[in-house]
C-alpha cells in the first residue's frame, strides 16, 4: 500500500467506523442489538463460569465465543455496550494491521471502495458481541497460511483444511461440511479445470453443475444412511424464516432433483441479491457490495488457470464456504454476516494482498 492510500485508509477508516456503529445502534438496533443473542452474555461471562466446549457435536459457538471474549473484562469492560467498544476498537486495529501489512503497490479505486465498504459491513454485523468475532479468527489463521512464504507450497491447503476442521470441533461441527465442500472445491477445480486447461465462463457453471452433482449425490446417501441428518437438511431446505430478507427456497418439493435445484438457485441468489433491491435503499448497497465480491469470485474461476496456487487456494476456501452456507443460510442478513468472517480470504481473491508480485509466484514454480 502506498502512503497515499495508506493516508486515506487513516483519514476515512475512522469516520466509516463510526458512521457504521451510529446505523448499528439506529436504523438496525432494532434487528442487529436489541435481538441479539450476546445481550445475556455479560452475565455469564463476568460470572466466571463458563468452560471450553471441545469435540464434534460437543463445542458451543455461542459459550465458546463468550468464553474467549470475556477476556476484555479484565479490562474493564462490564456491560454489553462495553464488550462491544473493546471488540470494536481490537478488531478493527486487527483488520488494519492485516491491511497495512498485506499491500506495497498503489491500489485500483474500486480496490479501495471496497476495503472502504467491507470496514462499514463488518463494524455493522460482525465486530460486536457475537460469535462472529471469534469466526473470523478461523479465517485469518488460514490467510496468514496463505501468505506465510516460507511455508511449503504443499503444505498450505492441507493446512487450511485442518483450521476448518479445528473449527468443527471447537466451534461449529457443520463446519465438517464447509471442510468437504473445500476438499472437493479443490479436486473439481485443480484436477478437472486446470489440468484440462479450461477457461472462460463455462468455468463457472461447470463449478455450479459439479457442486450439484455432489449435493444431489449427498443427499441420497443420507438419506439411506443416516435418516436424522437428511430431516436436518430436509428442515433447512423448507424453511421460512420471518425476516424481510427470507431466503426461502423458490420450490417446495421433497424431490430430491427439485430440491438440488433450487439449492443452486439459491447459491446464485447469494452470489447476485437483485430481489433485494426492491426493500429499499439500505438493502440495495448491500447487494451492490455482494454484486463487487462476487464479480471477484467469478473472474477468479474463469481465470483459473492463469492464477497463482495461493490465489486458487484462497478461492478454494471460499467457494466451499459459500456452498457450505448455502445449505443452512436462512435470510440475506445471515448470509451477509457470515460471509463477512471470509473477508481476509477475499482480499487474497481481489489481489488486494500483492505478496504475488513480490517473487513468490516464481518460487512456488
Amino acid at each position: 500500500m502506498t502512503k497515499k492510500d495508506a493516508s486515506k485508509l487513516i483519514f476515512f477508516a475512522p469516520i466509516i467506523i463510526i458512521f457504521a456503529k451510529i446505523i448499528r445502534y439506529t436504523v438496525l438496533k432494532n434487528s442487529l442489538v436489541n435481538m441479539s443473542m450476546g445481550l445475556g452474555w455479560p452475565k455469564l461471562m463476568l460470572s466466571g463460569k463458563l468452560e471450553f466446549l471441545i469435540g464434534y457435536q460437543n463445542s458451543d459457538a455461542s459459550n465458546n465465543a463468550a468464553y474467549i471474549l470475556q477476556i476484555f473484562k479484565y479490562l474493564g469492560a462490564e456491560s454489553f455496550e462495553d464488550f462491544e467498544i473493546f471488540i470494536t476498537i481490537f478488531w478493527n486495529i486487527g483488520l488494519l494491521i492485516l491491511l497495512f501489512t498485506s499491500t506495497n503497490k498503489g491500489l485500483s479505486i474500486w480496490q479501495q471502495c471496497f476495503i472502504y465498504m467491507s470496514i462499514g459491513v463488518l463494524n455493522i454485523w460482525d465486530f460486536c458481541l457475537a460469535k462472529e468475532p471469534i469466526q473470523m479468527l478461523y479465517f485469518v489463521a488460514i490467510y496468514c497460511i496463505l501468505i506465510l512464504e516460507r511455508l511449503d507450497i504443499n503444505l498450505k491447503f492441507p493446512l487450511c483444511v485442518s483450521v476448518i476442521v479445528l473449527a468443527c470441533i471447537t466451534y461449529r461441527y457443520y463446519y465438517i461440511l464447509i471442510a468437504l465442500f473445500i476438499v472437493y472445491s479443490f479436486f473439481i477445480l485443480e484436477k478437472i479445470i486446470i489440468k484440462n486447461k479450461k477457461s472462460g465462463f463455462k468455468n463457472f457453471m461447470l463449478v455450479i453443475l459439479l457442486y450439484g452433482i455432489l449435493y444431489f449425490v449427498m443427499m441420497n446417501v443420507l438419506k439411506i444412511i443416516s435418516p436424522e441428518d437428511f430431516s436436518v437438511f430436509m428442515y433447512f431446505s423448507n424453511k421460512v424464516t420471518t425476516a424481510t430478507t427470507d431466503m426461502a427456497g423458490i420450490f417446495k418439493s421433497s424431490n430430491l432433483i427439485i430440491i438440488t435445484i433450487d439449492y443452486l438457485i439459491l447459491v446464485l441468489r447469494m452470489l447476485f441479491p437483485l430481489e433485494l433491491v426492491r426493500f429499499g435503499f439500505q438493502y440495495a448497497l448491500y447487494a451492490v457490495y455482494q454484486i463487487i465480491i462476487s464479480i471477484y469470485i467469478v473472474r477468479a474461476i474463469i481465470n483459473l488457470k492463469n492464477n497463482s496456487k495461493i490465489k486458487n487456494y484462497a478461492l478454494y476456501v471460499y467457494i466451499g464456504f459459500l456452498f457450505g452456507s448455502a445449505t443452512f443460510e436462512p435470510d440475506f442478513g445471515s448470509w451477509v454476516r457470515h460471509e463477512a468472517v471470509v473477508l481476509p480470504i477475499i482480499f487474497l481473491i481481489a489481489n488486494i494482498n500483492n505478496f504475488f508480485e513480490k517473487g513468490y509466484v516464481k518460487n512456488e514454480k
